[in-house]
């Protein structure tokens, strides 16, 4: 009797236990008993039964005993990291998977056995993308993954289970539901895989606000002991009881608590399900039940929404533990619930509790800002832009603009305002910066008290600096990339060109062209437009160096249309163009440099470009 096929017959029909003791059978047996060999096997054992019933401790002893046996076997050192990330999928354990991914990839160069992406490792990709966040590359995977995936049953269900767990972790309920819906609606007979998607869209519901709707899809989950999903759906239960005043929710609360004590269940409710684990451990939190693995947890899931419900608490130990929490979790958007909660708080240790949160808070370092400054305006702080009207006022805009520009410098109060107000009355011109100041600083600092540090600049006395600690701009980027490529090209004879000194000059836009008319914004406008001039003149003598002329007449016409007086880059437009075959367009372009050096100039071409102009007209080589 095959007992490998009649373990997978089980498996199909959902029925785990009975798969796993065939093949424990199996394993028993004598070596020469089988024809099937134990690696098989113990990668059957895990698949079909291990992983389903939520047994990781026993998967990861049978894939190290696989990883002892396959040493050297490239096609089963590719299946078993599959293997393994299947594991760590389960477990929402993504930087585990993402290693498995990249070693599997690692082997697979190594060898023949495949070019191509699996669309496994692809689904396995999109899965950790969704976990952490990068929902729009998990976007991407998932549609690669709808073109490429069989018609398989049980692939399409967990296929669908995935898009409805990336449309919930955007908050997009309805298409969750939606999604579910039509999966469920196929006539397929997949018990754990329809029991899945039931239970996501059970999760979708409760998240919309929906009122539970107990399929009997779910109920299944009781008989096939599918534990992970059954840890996910008592604390879905415990939450919606404990939402309606059932004490039911302890019974299932409990269950929880118990199983995510289990082997390799620690990342459950936190990694695998953030959005869940927030509600659930936040629901512990308010009743005091295993107080510090909740705190612990809300602090890994980093989500504060949850938490800033219970500084509204009416117990004060509730408002001190929240307040405790946020401040571990870090999220400076917390800090105007805090100050309320302070304002409104009666207990004196609760009181401290919560400024010693704040004062966390406060001092914690700040987002970076990105800020662009050639081109259009704009700026990221973190991942959040800030949009044109939270700056309130346009000058408070400009103040910033001309701080961002003057990034790391000290600058005189009075410096500024002759600057900035140069037709004002002094007097007038110092209440002025002092008022535009504040603003700027809650357009930067959107979170913070009035009367807390600031953290992007500060005043000391008549003197202003704002900060390059927390701060980055394209403008001191393109700075440093070009100078440090012009400053290093004598060190050698053939001239490098990094991509990152392409992107720059690609990407090159004068600065603020608002305010393209303000004093001070003349000199680094000139500054850079030299650089960049520079910057396009080198890379064209690098593409003559290595004889791509095509390319170096791009970069010297580059040059030449942001500073027709550029000498150096007519002089390397003329070798391209010659090289390229093309005298007699060389030679106009040596016509139009000494217009343009007349012109703009007043002064005629050097000897080095009236001698290229001889040798092409003598039908010499430049």
């Amino acid at each position: 009797m095959d007992l490998k096929a009649a373990a997978n017959a089980h498996y199909y029909q959902s029925q785990f236990s009975a798969a796993r003791g065939l093949l424990q059978a199996a394993l028993a047996l004598p070596a020469d008993a089988s024809s099937v060999s134990n690696i098989a096997l113990r990668q059957n054992l895990i698949m079909t039964s291990l992983l389903p019933l939520g047994d990781f401790e026993q998967s990861a002893a049978q894939l190290a005993l696989i990883d002892a046996e396959s040493a050297g076997q490239a096609g089963l050192q590719i299946w078993q990291q599959l293997c393994w990330a299947w594991l760590h999928e389960a477990m929402g354990d993504w930087d585990a998977l993402r290693a498995d991914l990249r070693e599997m990839r690692r082997i697979q160069a190594q060898t023949e056995v495949a070019d191509d992406e699996d669309v496994v490792e692809v689904f396995m990709r999109a899965n950790a993308c969704v976990g952490q966040g990068q929902f729009n590359e998990a976007e991407r995977l998932l549609q690669t993954c709808d073109k490429n995936m069989s018609d398989n049953p049980e692939e399409r269900l967990t296929l669908a289970q995935c898009k409805a767990w990336l449309a919930r972790r955007q908050k997009n309920f309805d298409e969750a539901i939606r999604i579910c819906d039509a999966a469920l609606a196929e006539d397929w007979d997949v018990p754990m895989a329809q029991s899945v998607v039931a239970l996501e869209r059970e999760i979708a519901r409760f998240a919309d606000g929906l009122a539970p709707e107990l399929l009997p899809l779910l109920q299944r989950l009781l008989t096939l002991r599918a534990r992970p999903c059954l840890v996910r759906w008592r604390a879905l239960l415990a939450l919606q009881c404990h939402a309606l005043g059932d004490a039911r929710w302890r019974r299932h609360a409990a269950s929880v608590l118990r199983q995510t004590r289990r082997a390799g269940y620690d990342k459950l409710l936190i990694s695998r399900e953030p959005e869940l684990g927030a509600q659930f451990w936040a629901m512990c939190l308010v009743e005091d039940i295993d107080s510090e693995r909740a705190s612990a947890a809300l602090t890994e899931i980093g989500q504060i929404e949850p938490v800033l419900a219970l500084l509204r608490s009416a117990k004060s130990s509730q408002t001190s533990r929240a307040a405790r929490v946020l401040a571990a979790i870090g999220h400076e958007a917390a800090i105007p619930a805090l100050a309320e909660a302070l304002n409104t708080a009666k207990d004196a240790a609760t009181k401290r509790d919560i400024e010693s949160a704040l004062t966390t808070l406060e001092l914690a370092p700040p987002p970076t800002l990105h800020i662009k400054l050639m081109g259009d305006f704009a700026v990221t702080r973190g991942t959040n832009s800030i949009k044109p009207e939270d700056w309130e006022r346009p000058s408070a805009r400009m103040l910033f603009q001309y701080l961002a520009l003057n990034a790391g410098k000290k600058l005189t109060r009075d410096q500024i305002i002759e600057d900035l107000w140069p037709e004002a009355d002094p007097d007038a011109a110092r209440g002025t910066l002092k008022t535009t100041l504040s603003r700027m600083r809650t357009a930067i600092e959107p979170y913070l008290r009035p009367k807390s540090p600031a953290r992007y600049f500060s005043v000391e006395g008549e003197v202003y600096r704002f900060g390059l600690e927390f701060v980055r701009t394209d403008v001191a980027e393109f700075e440093r990339i070009v100078r440090a490529t012009l400053h290093e090209a004598e060190q050698h004879d053939v001239l490098p060109v990094s991509d990152d000194l392409i992107t720059q000059l690609l990407d090159y836009q004068p600065i603020l062209p608002d305010l393209q008319y303000q004093a001070w914004t003349i000199a680094l406008r000139e500054r850079l437009l030299d650089l960049y001039v520079k910057g396009c003149g080198y890379v064209a003598r690098a593409r003559l160096d290595v004889n791509e002329s095509a390319d170096a007449a791009r970069w010297a016409e580059r040059a030449i249309a942001a500073a027709p007086w550029s000498e150096e880059s007519y002089q390397s437009l003329m070798r391209a163009q010659s090289r390229q075959g093309d005298r007699a367009l060389a030679l106009r372009t040596y016509s139009v440099c000494a217009a343009a050096l007349h012109h703009e100039l007043g002064v005629p071409p050097s000897p080095l470009t009236e001698w290229l102009a001889k040798r092409l007209k003598a039908g010499e080589a430049i």
